[in-house]
This record gives C-alpha cells, structure tokens and sequence, in this order.
C-alpha cells in the first residue's frame, strides 16, 4: 500500500473510532481486548504489518477517546448557567414559524459566563443581525429534548451551544453598522 492510502486508512479508522465512541462509553476492556487481537495478529503477520495494526490503532483510540471526552464535556456543565447581561450575536440569524433563533456568545455574565455559546430565542419582531450586541437579562438553562426520537441537546452541543436564553423581557441591541 502506498502512504496515501494508508494515511486514507488511518483518517478512516479514526472517523470509525469517533463514532463509536459516541455511542459506547469508554471501558478499560475495549483497549485491552483490542490490544490482544493486535498482538494476535503480530505472531501471525510480519512487523511490518504488527506496525501498521499499531498505527491504526492507536488512530482508532484517539477517535473513540475524542468523543468520549467530548460527552462527558458537556454532561458535566450544570443545569444553570446563571444570568446573562451581554452578548454577541456570532452566527446568522435564524427565521422559525414563531421566533427568531440566535447564537449568542456570552460577554458579560452573573459570575463567570460559561465556555460554550448560547441559544437565544426572540420574537419574530426583533431586528437582530450577525455581529450585534445585545444587552439583556435572561436566565440561562440547559436545552431539554422535546422527543424521545432525537436528542436536541446533543444536536446543539455539535454547534458548541450549551445553554439557551428563551424571550428575554427586553433587549437592546447595539449596532456599530446601518441600521
């Protein structure tokens, strides 16, 4: 095989280790059970191929491990994130049937603001754009799924979205542009 394609076969290897480790916590017996096999198949194949089962191994751990601290990252952040008083608004703005979704970096909060973005939901009236300021108050919560089909807050915590502000009393939105 040539270096691309067992580049190819690790990058590969490393998406399947991610996956997997979305879906399975990780266990001391995975890597020692995957160790034997490795070591099995050393003392039937040659070093070369004992380094190559090494090599995508190891790129198949780092995946599963990856994602595995990245789950245990966002199951570890508390139910509430304190108060919100600034942010910015980082992405584009977002039209639903009823509202207007926005992802909100925190600027300034009640303590320290936490690591991950932030959900706002406002009226369909709100003029709000990408890179706005926006001062508010609003209480921060965790996102709850609304199915037992699909996982709404992990489908936020794939966008770095942690918490959400919901309809905030008031608002006012600076703006260094047009208005």
């Amino acid at each position: 095989m040539s270096r691309s394609q067992w580049l190819f076969l690790g990058m590969a290897v490393f998406v399947v280790g991610t996956g997997l480790g979305l879906f399975f916590a990780w266990a001391w017996w995975i890597g020692v059970t995957l160790g034997a096999f490795v070591l099995a198949m050393g003392m039937v194949w040659s070093w070369r191929h004992l380094f190559a089962l090494f090599f995508l191994l190891g790129f198949f751990l780092v995946g599963w491990w990856r994602a595995d601290h990245a789950i245990r990252f966002w199951n570890a952040l508390p139910e509430s994130g304190g108060k919100l008083y600034e942010g910015e608004v980082v992405r584009a703005v977002e039209r639903t049937e009823a509202s207007r979704e926005v992802t909100l970096r925190p600027l300034r909060c009640e303590g320290a603001c936490p690591d991950t973005l932030i959900l706002g939901t406002f009226p369909l009236f709100a003029d709000l754009r990408s890179g706005d300021r926006i001062l508010l108050s609003c209480n921060l919560n965790r996102p709850r799924s609304f199915s037992d089909d699909f996982d709404y807050p992990f489908f936020l915590a794939a966008k770095n979205i942690g918490y959400g502000c919901r309809f905030p009393k008031g608002w006012q939105v600076e703006r260094d542009g047009p208005k």
